[in-house]
């Protein structure tokens, strides 16, 4: 595959140490058609001019500057801006491993899925190397339940303690490339202020006709009191 894909990423006052981190992340990715967008979601002026600052060091990061409206409603906006085929949500404390995008869009060639699903972890401070050959397969309706219940209290085995790192399926809207024309029909809900992401994840696997399960960490998620 090499259509472009759009990563999606709100902003409101980003701690810039993590922020700096995290669009690094982005920036080192091997697979190189994407593009980043960022969507400023009312931040100060201080933080608004850093922001316009990380926007203009690469060609491929587009900026949309709102009013406050909250997380949904800039996931949204994004989605609406991407011109990417497919596109993924990032959030601005948060780590991509630097094969994600190259490993999914590969992913995407060999089974034409509306979603790749990979696996999260926590950041800590020691990271295992992950093996390069990983599984992977299409979910068929039992496995489909099992993630369904995965979102809803993270309980089945198959999808936790994933890979070196135990990593899991998380019921956040991490680690997920979705086709575009998808979660263009699975908006987030502005009204939801508790467990919008999960009603997202369960209203947009009910939308996918193929999902892969990528049994393989992409995404570190770090643990802060701003998160």
């Amino acid at each position: 595959m090499d259509e472009m894909i759009s990563i999606i990423l709100p902003c409101y006052n980003p701690i810039k140490e993590y922020f700096n981190v995290c669009i690094d992340s982005i920036k080192k990715q091997t697979y190189t058609n994407y593009e980043l967008v960022l969507i400023n979601d009312g931040s100060e002026e201080s933080y608004s001019e850093y922001i316009k600052e990380i926007a203009e060091s690469d060609h491929r990061i587009r900026l949309i500057e709102q009013k406050n409206a909250g997380v949904s409603e800039s996931r949204n906006r994004g989605v609406k801006a991407a011109k990417g085929e497919y596109v993924l949500f990032v959030d601005a404390d948060d780590i991509l491993l630097e094969n994600y995008l190259d490993e999914a869009a590969d992913l995407i060639d060999k089974t034409g899925a509306d979603l790749i699903q990979g696996a999260t972890f926590y950041l800590r401070e020691e990271i295992m190397k992950e093996e390069r050959l990983f599984y992977y397969e299409i979910a068929d309706d039992c496995q489909i339940k099992d993630l369904i219940i995965q979102i809803l209290d993270v309980s089945k085995p198959q999808y936790n303690n994933i890979g070196k790192n135990k990593g899991k399926i998380a019921r956040g809207p991490w680690c997920k490339l979705v086709r575009k024309q998808i979660a263009e029909k699975v908006p987030f809900k502005k009204d939801l202020y508790l467990g919008e992401d999960r009603v997202w994840n369960l209203e947009l696997v009910t939308k996918c006709k193929a999902i892969c399960l990528a049994y393989r960490n992409w995404y570190i998620y770090r643990n802060n009191d701003c998160s």
